[in-house]
C-alpha cells in the first residue's frame, strides 16, 4: 500500500495538537498517538528526529524516517499519515523534496500573544523577569520567520491562523478540498484535555500583566511586518486585559494559571 503524508507545518504552542486531531477526524487517516501526536516522537524515528531538533542546519535521513512512518500507517490500515511535529517548520523545502508529490501540506500559526504566554506557563519557572519575556518574544518572531519563509516558498500551499481554525474548523476542509465529515469529540492534549475545539486566547492573555505584555510589545514592536504578513498587529497590554476580561471564565482561568504557576517556586523550596 503506498502511503501518502499530510504535514501541517507549526510552531510549537500554536494549536499544532488540535489541528492533527481535526485533520484525523477529517481524513480518517493516521495520527501517531506518541508525545503531542507527532511522527518525531515514534520509537523508530524518535532517537534522530528529537536530536538538535531546533537546528536548522541538522539535517534529517528523510527516507529513513519516512519508511518508519509508512510501516506505522500500514499498520494501522491507513494509507495516509498526518504529521504534525513543530520542528518541522525549520525544513519545509527539504521535506517536500524529500516526499514529493506524495505529501499535501498546511501552513498554521498563532498569535504571539497566546504562543508567548504558553511558552512562559510550560516551559519556564518563576520569578518572571523582563528578559524571560523578551527570550519568550523573540521565539515567537524565529519560528514565525522560519514559517514566513517556507510558506513563501511553497505559495501552492495554504496558510491559516489558527484563531480563525477555533472559529471554524471547516476552514482546513476549504483549504486542503476535504469534505466536511462528522466529528467525535477531541482528545485533546494531555495536559489540557479539552474535548472540544476553542480559541484560548483570552486565558493566555490574562496570564500576563499590562506592563508585563508591554515589555512583550517592545519585542514585537521590531518586527510588525512579520505580524502583519500572517495578519496580527501590536495589541497595548491594556487593551489585551480588557478584551479577555470580556470573556470571565476565560480570563479567571487565566488567572489562576498565572496564580499555578507562580507557586512552583515555593513548591520547589519546600523540596
Amino acid at each position: 500500500m503506498s502511503i501518502k503524508f499530510l504535514f501541517l507545518f507549526s510552531p510549537n504552542n500554536s494549536g499544532s495538537t488540535i489541528i492533527g486531531q481535526y485533520l484525523e477526524t477529517q481524513t480518517n487517516g493516521y495520527l501517531p498517538p506518541f508525545g503531542n501526536n507527532e511522527g518525531q516522537m515514534a520509537p523508530g524515528v524518535r532517537k534522530i528526529m528529537r536530536k538538535d531538533q531546533w537546528k536548522a542546519d541538522h539535517d534529517m535521513p528523510w527516507p529513513e524516517i519516512r519508511d518508519a512512518w509508512s510501516d506505522l500507517a500500514r499498520q494501522a490500515g491507513k494509507d495516509l499519515f498526518i504529521e504534525c511535529s513543530p520542528p518541522n517548520i525549520l525544513r519545509v523545502t527539504s521535506i517536500l523534496k524529500s516526499f514529493g508529490e506524495e505529501a499535501r501540506c498546511l501552513f498554521s500559526i498563532a498569535s504571539p500573544y497566546s504562543f508567548i504566554a504558553s511558552i512562559l506557563f510550560n516551559y519556564n519557572t518563576p520569578p518572571l523577569r523582563p528578559p524571560m519575556l523578551a527570550r519568550a518574544a523573540e521565539s515567537w518572531v524565529l519560528r514565525a520567520q522560519a514559517l514566513k519563509e517556507g510558506s513563501e516558498a511553497h505559495p501552492e500551499f495554504p496558510r491559516m491562523r489558527y484563531e480563525d481554525f477555533c472559529e471554524d474548523p471547516t476552514i482546513v476542509n476549504r483549504a486542503l478540498g476535504l469534505e466536511v465529515k462528522a466529528r467525535e469529540t477531541i482528545a485533546g492534549k494531555g495536559n489540557d484535555p479539552l474535548s472540544e475545539i476553542m480559541d484560548l486566547s483570552p486565558r493566555h492573555h490574562a496570564f500576563l500583566s499590562f506592563s508585563e505584555w508591554e515589555q512583550v510589545n517592545a519585542v514585537l514592536s521590531k518586527h510588525e511586518s512579520l505580524m502583519e504578513f500572517f495578519g496580527y498587529s501590536l495589541i497595548p497590554g491594556q487593551l489585551l486585559i480588557e478584551k479577555c476580561a470580556e470573556t470571565p471564565a476565560m480570563f479567571h482561568s487565566g488567572l489562576i494559571r498565572r496564580v499555578q504557576w507562580e507557586q512552583k517556586q515555593s513548591r520547589a523550596k519546600q523540596k
